[in-house]
């Protein structure tokens, strides 16, 4: 007597071979793109970190401009001709050759006050600095630049010094670095504000003479390299508004390249160090 034995049909097993196979796949994508996700995240924060230290600097330096202890009025604030070896602000002036849009310099001057029978003006720790780390022993004034390099860092340079063209880097991978300035073109109305933007080609000499500069807007935008093997989901053709130029990126890498992420970052600086009956 032959016994009946149960078992799976070959369609049956196909079947089941398939809904297994969704199922891998499912989860294969889930955890591909919780992959990028992570790397996203993990690369954006890196730059954050990275760059407002730097942007922190920046700003703290900017909201000096015009300050005055001794100089004249008129040798303070924004900087638009060149001194000495001291750049003036330009606009599409830096940055490396080639790539559009360029960068701009922002150029700054104003009063540094020691006194020296203060202990924390004159101590190394607590005395004032320039952008470069050089400690400043007297009351003078100072003229600060800041621009992009052709490797995409963006520096400071002192007149305090030793080489306005090298200086310090404040922030690395640099895509673009823009700048505007706002003007109040309602003067000595008793109020300071802002009727518009311009760039440092527009605020030219006379201009700065009839309008009162009240405040300075900075903008950059930070591209850094993946880690090697990492993938990450921002990694395509974009255009960034930064202030007034649009940057374009093209996120189609040649093979082998290492894919970035990109971010930026815009500030606008109040400036408070003017004379009130200008305004």
């Amino acid at each position: 007597m032959k016994m009946k034995r149960n078992g799976f049909s070959l369609i049956e097993l196909m079947i089941t071979l398939a809904l297994g196979t969704l199922v891998v796949l499912g989860v294969v994508s889930l955890f591909i793109s919780n992959l990028k996700t992570h790397n996203l995240q993990k690369n954006l924060r890196d730059i954050q970190q990275q760059s407002l230290v730097g942007l922190e600097n920046i700003v703290h330096d900017l909201r000096k401009t015009g300050y005055q202890v001794t100089s004249h009025p008129q040798q303070l604030g924004v900087v638009l001709e060149a001194e000495g070896n001291m750049p003036a602000s330009c606009n599409g002036c830096t940055g490396p050759e080639g790539e559009e849009p360029r960068s701009d310099r922002v150029t700054i001057a104003f009063d540094v006050e020691v006194d020296t029978a203060i202990e924390e003006d004159t101590d190394a720790d607590t005395a004032p600095r320039d952008c470069e780390g050089n400690q400043i022993t007297s009351t003078k004034r100072l003229v600060q630049t800041y621009w992009l390099d052709d490797e995409k860092a963006l520096r400071c340079a002192s007149s305090e010094g030793s080489n306005p063209e090298k200086g310090v880097v404040l922030i690395k991978g640099v895509r673009s670095f823009q700048a505007l300035y706002g003007v109040d073109g309602k003067p000595r109305n008793g109020i300071a504000e802002v009727t518009q933007y311009l760039n440092a080609a527009q605020l030219n000499a006379e201009a700065a003479e009839n309008w009162q500069t009240t405040a300075i807007r900075i903008g950059y935008l930070v591209e850094v390299e993946t880690e090697e093997g990492q993938t990450v989901q921002d990694d395509s053709s974009h255009t960034y508004y930064l202030l007034d130029e649009e940057v374009e990126v093209d996120g189609e890498a040649s093979v082998g390249a290492k894919e970035k992420v990109r971010r930026q970052f815009i500030r606008t600086i109040p400036l408070r160090n003017f004379n009130g009956d200008e305004v």
